[in-house]
């Protein structure tokens, strides 16, 4: 997986999240059209970017415990 390709799911992962609509883990997976591994491993990706990022029970989804705002590109000056 390139680096686009990759921008656009964590984009994709921060759009569902932001929504409650993840489902568990194995639902997100296939929400995502990706494994559960590629799954996990964006997870870690955006935690290390700075999200503080959890599976709530009740709401049966990923949730940020924090607010979050996610930006990619360039801006111009």
């Amino acid at each position: 997986m390139n680096f686009l390709q990759r921008t656009a799911l964590l984009e994709r992962m921060h759009h569902l999240i932001r929504l409650n609509a993840t489902g568990s883990p194995k639902q997100f997976a296939h929400i995502m059209g990706i494994s559960e591994s590629s799954l996990y491993e964006l997870l870690k990706i955006a935690k290390e970017l700075g999200a503080d990022i959890e599976f709530c029970n009740t709401r049966d989804s990923y949730i940020y415990k924090l607010p979050v705002e996610l930006q990619f590109g360039y801006t111009l000056i």
